[in-house]
């Protein structure tokens, strides 16, 4: 559906059968002079309150544009649930059991023919500016979009969208990110807080003024206590209507771990950290071996850079690494090898030999294509001479060959499969590594990728951690910093220790005359020294990555499957 508007545009979404919430917002919108022609609902009219029907009638009657939800299009179809993917037997998935139930029994058939038939995009021509507004996003329409989201992903969506912004619902935090003159936008909701300790809604107004689009969060105040009173009263689920009066979700299983740190935290609180809090080594129990910038990929996001033709890291050579091994303690049990692609090193057999002679395990980071395996051979020497410790991690960054080719180039998802059967062939310690910028729940990437496994008889389990190992996107260009506060660094418990604690990883930069250490894989610009007494320093977590990562991540390059 295409329209054209002129003036302030207000957009709302998610009323969740909360009658009291959208009562309140068309009263705002009232009192702000929008009429009902410039209002825009992002979808999921109906879902989790009480007053279904009463909330959609108040919808219908008021002339608002609405784009389909999940809801809308579960409900009109008469599905037999909400459709937003959740994995079955989750928290979220038995608790929706409850409140579609009680939406299906509460609409008529002139309600369902309703949501049936709404758009599932909206494009608004206003001021020279195309705006686009989805449910979940361009593609998908139960796709959750999270403020800690990917720049790739939201900027790869708004490219495919062919408008100036996209502004989506679903998910229910508000954020806003800016690319250049691209806006992604989400408004939040009105029906359901959004997990941030407090119960308001929230909705957007939209201007463009001069050429430029202005997009303000708005938070909408109403009368919650009585809308979770109706809850109870029609005795839906308690933890949804205690959620309306705590501001904090039943649960956060569909959350990405940076976002869910940030439960019940109020927007206005989360301010930077005044000062950068440090960590200091523990014990090194990890060594990891860059071995070198060059890769026969140049994968998009990669944050080394590295390409076929980025040398600015030399090969890490045999002499240098019978060097630092002899120098290890006793508490380094792993070192890792890592790039670049480590199967370009002229001396990758020679050092992962080395290693696993000297009674410690080698697990090495590969995208498994060609140059791993021409070695099919020494391989198979290494699992017979040392069964059990070498483990190897290969890259493959979705389930479906063409959201891993976006990322890496055409045909590699074929050749890095044809590697990891191989690997599994030989006997050697296999785990994936995945990366999430696809607006996926961590239960949907385990649910494809258990599909591939199965379907190209993998042995690995997608539900084990070990195996599939899913890592936040790392975006330094053009988000925010997200700073690690003291806050948060407590709260990074033992069974997910920083990296920075335990590892230390050791290369060679081009035209220097000895090796270098650095903190950990993610920063190999951050010089600590030629030795481990120096590289032992303590680090402070001031990067991009370390919160992205690391802190709100809460991920880690090490450990090998067991």
């Amino acid at each position: 559906m295409k329209l054209q508007r002129e003036g302030k545009l207000l957009v709302f979404g998610g009323c969740y059968s909360n009658l009291q919430a959208t009562q309140a917002l068309f009263d705002q919108a009232r009192s702000l002079g929008i009429a009902a022609s410039n209002i825009i609902c992002t979808g999921d009219i109906i879902a989790y309150g009480a007053d279904a029907q009463a909330t959609l009638a108040l919808i219908r009657q008021s002339g608002v544009a609405v784009v389909m939800g999940n809801c809308e299009e579960a409900l009109g179809l008469e599905a037999d649930n909400c459709g937003c993917g959740f994995p079955r037997g989750s928290a979220c998935d038995v608790l929706s059991a409850a409140w579609y139930a009680h939406a299906v029994a509460d609409i008529d058939e002139s309600d369902r023919h309703y949501l049936a038939h709404q758009p599932k995009k909206i494009e608004i021509e206003t001021a020279g500016k195309k705006l686009l507004f989805v449910h979940g996003n361009v593609e998908r329409i139960n796709a959750f979009v999270f403020p800690s989201a990917s720049d790739l992903e939201l900027d790869y969506q708004l490219e495919i969208s062919g408008c100036d912004a996209v502004i989506a619902g679903h998910s229910g935090i508000p954020f806003t990110r800016n690319f250049g003159r691209k806006i992604w936008h989400n408004a939040g909701s009105i029906g359901m807080p959004a997990n941030d300790g407090t119960p308001r809604g929230w909705f957007s107004i939209i201007d463009v003024h001069d050429g430029e689009i202005s997009i303000v969060s708005h938070p909408l105040i109403y009368d919650y206590r009585a809308a979770a009173d109706s809850m109870r009263r029609a005795e839906l689920p308690e933890e949804y209507a205690t959620a309306l009066e705590t501001g904090i979700w039943p649960s956060l299983d569909i959350l990405p771990a940076v976002d869910r740190y940030f439960t019940g935290i109020p927007f206005e609180e989360r301010v930077m950290a005044e000062e950068i809090p440090a960590v200091q080594m523990q014990r090194l129990e990890n060594l990891w071996v860059n071995t070198g910038s060059l890769c026969n990929l140049a994968c998009r996001n990669c944050f080394m850079e590295s390409t076929p033709t980025n040398d600015r890291l030399d090969y890490f050579g045999l002499n240098d690494f019978q060097t630092v091994l002899a120098q290890l303690p006793a508490s380094v049990t792993e070192v890792g090898f890592t790039g670049g692609e480590p199967f370009m090193n002229p001396d990758i057999m020679a050092m992962l030999n080395t290693c696993l002679a000297s009674g410690r395990c080698a697990l090495v980071l590969t995208n498994a294509m060609r140059p791993m395996q021409r070695h099919k051979t020494a391989l198979a020497r290494l699992v017979a001479n040392h069964p059990g410790c070498l483990a190897v991690r290969v890259s493959l960054d979705h389930y479906q060959p063409s959201r891993h080719d976006i990322l890496r180039g055409e045909g590699s998802f074929k050749s890095s499969l044809v590697g990891l059967k191989l690997l599994g062939e030989l006997g050697v310690n296999l785990s994936v590594a995945a990366r999430t910028p696809w607006g996926e729940t961590e239960a949907m990437m385990r649910s494809g990728f258990a599909g591939l496994f199965a379907d190209r008889e993998i042995g690995l389990d997608a539900d084990n951690p070990n195996d599939l190992v899913l890592f936040p996107e790392m975006d330094t260009d053009s988000r925010e910093t997200i700073h690690v506060t003291d806050r948060a660094l407590s709260l990074v418990g033992d069974n997910n220790p920083l990296m920075c604690k335990n590892s230390r990883m050791v290369l060679r930069r081009k035209g220097e005359t000895g090796v270098s250490f650095t903190p950990c894989t993610l920063l190999p610009d951050v010089d600590l020294g030629p030795s481990l007494v120096q590289a032992s320093a303590p680090i402070t977590l001031a990067h991009a990555h370390c919160g992205q990562f690391c802190v709100y991540g809460g991920a880690s390059c090490a450990g090998a499957p067991g």
